[in-house]
């Protein structure tokens, strides 16, 4: 669905969101094949959507059109791998990304500080233990309480509590 102020057609917005952040990679003659058109009209609407983004490349025109809400991140992930990149975010920043939603959605330049934005070790100071974190990111999924038992090796009753 474009928007009313787009200034991206629809094949821009289709093309950007396929070389998205989600780290296929695509390739023009993927992107191409995908989409039904030549690897020469690829070309042309990727270097059009960079002219009137101001980006310098095809990762910043992906990035400027989520910044303008050309296109969505929904668009580039699924629930559940939106799910997992919110729980590798530090805690500290992750209550400032509410914080700023809750303030009616203005933003606000998160304030640097020394700590890492994402976390590698997943290990939180946070409410949720690295457990009830893959428990949720795997009730996300759509997986049963069985399952999720099975694949963490752990009883059905603590997939519950």
């Amino acid at each position: 669905m474009q928007m009313k102020n787009s200034i991206l057609t629809r094949e821009e917005q289709d093309i950007l969101i396929l070389i998205g952040p989600h780290g296929k990679h695509l390739n023009n003659t993927e992107i191409a094949q995908l989409l039904g058109i030549s690897v020469s009209r690829v070309k042309t609407l990727i270097h059009q959507a960079c002219l009137k983004l101001k980006a310098r490349n095809r990762i910043e025109a992906v990035f400027f059109a989520m910044l303008r809400g050309e296109i969505k991140l929904n668009e580039f992930y699924s629930v559940d791998e939106l799910t997992e990149l919110l729980c590798s975010l530090d805690p500290d920043i992750l209550m400032r990304i509410v914080y700023i939603i809750r303030q009616g959605l203005e933003y606000e330049p998160i304030p640097e500080n020394d700590e890492p934005i994402f976390r590698t070790d997943r290990r939180h100071d946070g409410i949720l233990t690295n457990r009830e974190r893959d428990v949720l990111i795997l009730t996300g999924r759509g997986l049963t309480n069985i399952e999720i038992a099975d694949r963490l090796c752990i009883s059905t009753g603590s997939v519950r509590i």
